[in-house]
């Protein structure tokens, strides 16, 4: 409303000053909640429960207590719904070995690329539309396998991080192949992906001459508490990658996004899911690589545990 009446001065003092409420809100909550659990130790009075009118009602509010302790149980049901079938995946590729898929990714990429047959006119008897729709398709669910390999890579942290960067660029073509896109929205996206991805990959080499060794991924290693530096830039070259605010990349996913057009669930779906399989497995290579017990010695590294 402000905005349609042309305040825009009041609109920004408004957003200014819901930051420093909730900044504030933030600084002060450690000391409040202090605060609320010492009173409640030294002045708590229990209110007296009145009896429950029927018996079904007392167990219908304590079945509601329980599952509100419990979060309604939406980490099993997270578990359930796609964390397991991502481990399930895990049977399926991983007996191809790393050096092959990366070959076949690289020539899909070539091809996606280069040989656009669909283009101009029908190929083959088929009509174009529907050629470019099933191409981009293909090359949507490639990209989710790509994350779905990174979520599950154990072995190599370059690896990982290659899966990751491969799989944005094919987000991308996936998207080309489907509407127009201009050189500056590509711009966009890729900058703050190729930006982050070197970034991590000279972290990775920096920690490869440092340790005599590269870190793997089937364990935790502690690195944070002897190489902070190098862990806080492997983690801002992951927020990077993931479309995290400090880089072009969060703005280029938004603008791949909106070129969906409305109805199209299955590209909505490739690309959302990508997105977020993105952003799981950069956490989960930054805690295996940084986070976990610090061990003096780089040649046993803490067990896995999750």
């Amino acid at each position: 409303m402000e905005i349609a009446l042309g305040l825009h001065s009041l609109v920004l003092i408004h957003f200014v000053g819901n930051a420093l409420l909730r900044t504030y809100q933030l600084l002060v909550s450690p000391s409040v909640v202090t605060y609320l659990i010492r009173d409640q130790f030294y002045h708590f009075e229990p209110k007296p429960v009145a009896p429950a009118k029927s018996r079904w009602v007392h167990r219908l509010k304590s079945s509601l207590y329980l599952l509100s302790l419990k979060e309604w149980n939406l980490d099993h049901l997270i578990f359930s719904v796609l964390l397991s079938p991502l481990k399930r995946l895990k049977k399926i590729l991983n007996p191809i070995p790393n050096p092959l898929f990366l070959l076949m990714t690289t020539m899909i990429m070539l091809l996606s690329t280069f040989w656009l047959p669909f283009e101009k006119a029908e190929w083959a008897g088929v009509d174009n539309d529907f050629a470019r729709s099933a191409t981009s398709t293909a090359l949507g669910i490639w990209a989710l396998l790509l994350m779905v390999k990174a979520y599950n890579e154990r072995g190599s942290v370059v690896y990982g991080w290659t899966w990751i960067l491969l799989g944005n660029l094919l987000v991308l073509r996936s998207t080309q192949w489907r509407v127009e896109i201009n050189d500056t929205e590509a711009a966009l996206f890729l900058g703050g992906i190729i930006l982050s991805s070197s970034v991590g990959y000279a972290v990775l080499l920096l920690l490869r001459a440092q340790l005599k060794q590269m870190p793997d991924l089937n364990a935790y290693w502690g690195l944070i508490h002897t190489k902070p530096t190098l862990g806080f830039f492997f983690l801002m070259s992951g927020l990077g990658m993931s479309g995290f605010p400090i880089t072009t990349t969060f703005l280029g996913q938004d603008l791949l996004l909106s070129h969906i057009e409305e109805g199209d669930f299955v590209m909505a779906t490739l690309l959302a899911l990508s997105f977020v399989l993105n952003g799981i497995s950069i956490i989960r290579m930054y805690a295996r690589v940084f986070l976990g017990h610090h061990q003096k010695s780089y040649l046993h590294s803490t067990p896995q545990t999750l």
